[in-house]
């Protein structure tokens, strides 16, 4: 789901992308965040009326693939 969990694994993988340079971690950064955001931009599982600090770190990927594509 879309929570601080997940965002903590999607910092760890964007960090092993920096540290190594291998594209798998960010490849993995991309399919992740693509089974949650889809093409009108609504985010699965997320409820804005919910909103909690533990719902935003899963959207710092979303800044790192918007910077980075």
């Amino acid at each position: 789901t879309w929570d601080y969990e997940q965002g903590l694994l999607l910092l760890a993988m964007e960090r092993l992308w920096h540290r190594t340079g291998d594209g798998a971690y960010f490849r993995y950064l991309q399919k992740n965040i693509d089974s949650f955001v889809d093409e009108a931009g609504t985010i699965r599982t997320y409820a804005r009326d919910d909103f909690n600090l533990d719902n935003v770190t899963p959207g710092r990927a979303l800044l790192l693939l918007h910077t980075e594509t």
